[in-house]
C-alpha cells in the first residue's frame, strides 16, 4: 500500500480515520436532536451557524452560544457533548435547562461533571457544559431517599 498523497490545494486535507468517525457520529447526534431543534429556534430566535468542522452551532438571540459535539468515550458509548456560554457572563441553570429541553426532550437525562482537578478544563470562563449517552442513560435514580426500585 502506498503512502498518503499531499492535498492538491492549501484548503484541501485528508480526513483520518477518526474524522470520518467523529463525522458520522455527528450525524448519528444531529439525527436525535434535529427533532427539538425546529421548536427551538422558532421560540428562541435561535439560528443554526456551523454544521462543518466536527460540531453543530446555535446561536440564541440573547448571545447564548451552544456547541454540540460527538465522540465514542472509554467506556464505548456516543457521548453529545453540549457546550453553552455567554460572552461575559455564565448561562443560568434555566438557560441550561431550556437548552436541555430544547435538544434532547423533557424525558432525556443529561449529566453536569465536576471532575477531579487533575482533570480540570477550562478553555472559556463562561462556560457550561452537559452531556448525554445517545446509548441510554447510564446513572442509577438518584431522586429518591435510599434505594429507588
Amino acid at each position: 500500500m502506498g503512502a498518503a498523497t499531499e492535498p492538491r490545494h492549501s484548503d484541501e486535507r485528508i480526513l483520518s480515520v477518526n474524522d470520518v468517525q467523529n463525522a458520522i457520529l455527528l450525524a448519528d447526534a444531529w439525527n436525535a436532536i434535529r427533532e427539538n431543534v425546529g421548536p427551538l429556534m422558532e421560540a428562541h430566535e435561535w439560528s443554526v451557524r456551523d454544521l462543518s468542522g466536527g460540531f453543530i452551532r446555535l446561536r440564541a438571540r440573547s448571545g447564548l452560544d451552544v456547541i454540540v459535539t460527538c465522540s465514542i468515550k472509554g467506556d464505548k458509548k456516543r457521548w453529545l457533548h453540549v457546550s453553552l456560554a455567554h460572552r461575559d457572563r455564565l448561562p443560568s441553570w434555566d438557560e441550561i435547562v431550556d437548552a436541555k429541553r430544547a435538544l434532547l426532550g423533557a424525558e432525556a437525562e443529561a449529566y453536569q461533571v465536576i471532575p477531579k482537578e487533575s482533570r480540570y478544563v477550562n478553555i472559556h470562563p463562561y462556560t457550561h457544559h452537559f452531556f448525554h449517552c445517545l446509548d441510554g442513560d447510564v446513572l442509577p435514580d438518584f431522586s429518591g431517599l435510599g434505594d429507588a426500585r
